[in-house]
């Protein structure tokens, strides 16, 4: 019988292990219109102080004046290195995506079949429209 409790104890103890163990979830970021990876440090310093040994990424492509390019050649870009970055982890991730980049993400989910993101957050993102920005299209980067 002492035994049985002794084993009964060491399973509670190793469950407990295991459980207060578990790290956080991968956080990646997608930046926005005129936006780059650099300018998300702060956050990305913000999440690992509040969460020690979490992996923060902030996707590097289409920076800056880049950002202007048709949405669906960000989309194909975004999708290979978001892909890359999810097969690199065994777990889910969180998708923190800012304004533009929100919209982006939404098509990324759309277009990835079976993604593993338990997570979508958009911020400032124009996810039913966005009215405006037509003085936008002059510029000769945002046409095809």
């Amino acid at each position: 019988m002492p035994s049985l409790l002794f084993l009964q104890g060491f399973l509670q103890v190793l469950l407990l292990l295991v459980c207060s163990s578990e790290a956080y979830k991968p956080v990646i970021i997608v930046h926005g219109l005129f936006d780059e990876p650099n300018n998300f440090k702060t956050l990305t310093k913000f999440i690992q102080q509040a969460h020690p040994d979490t992996e923060v990424t902030a996707l590097d492509l289409f920076d800056n004046v880049k950002s202007l390019r048709p949405l669906w050649t960000q989309t194909k870009g975004f999708r290979s290195a978001l892909e890359s970055k999810l097969n690199q982890s065994r777990e889910s991730a969180h998708l923190l995506c800012f304004s533009q980049g929100g919209v982006i993400c939404r098509a990324l989910l759309s277009v990835i079949p079976n993604h593993n993101i338990h997570t979508f957050i958009a911020l400032s993102s124009p996810l039913a429209g966005q009215f405006g920005g037509q003085r936008l299209t002059r510029f000769p980067v945002c046409q095809n």
